[in-house]
């Protein structure tokens, strides 16, 4: 982390996945148990990106998720991805 005229910067790895993959689905159908057994078994990660630049909690909230928004948010999914 490092700061910078009360800017606040974060370097986090990211992985870029195809928008037509098995976790952006389930976010977009709103599907916690998908998105859990997902992440469990290692299929995806939290830091899951379309080839957009989409974030699974963009997805779940342009789709009208909200039981999914929170259930990533809490389980630590980064909501200052932009």
């Amino acid at each position: 982390m490092r700061r910078n005229l009360n800017w606040e910067y974060l370097f986090s790895p990211i992985r870029v996945v195809s928008d037509s993959s098995p976790i952006f689905a389930a976010c977009r159908e709103g599907d916690i148990n998908e998105v859990r057994s997902l992440l469990r078994n290692s299929h995806a990660t939290l830091q899951d990106t379309s080839e957009w630049g989409w974030s699974l909690l963009h997805i779940a909230a342009m789709h009208a998720q909200p039981e999914l928004c929170r259930w990533l948010l809490e389980n630590g999914c980064n909501s200052n991805i932009v």
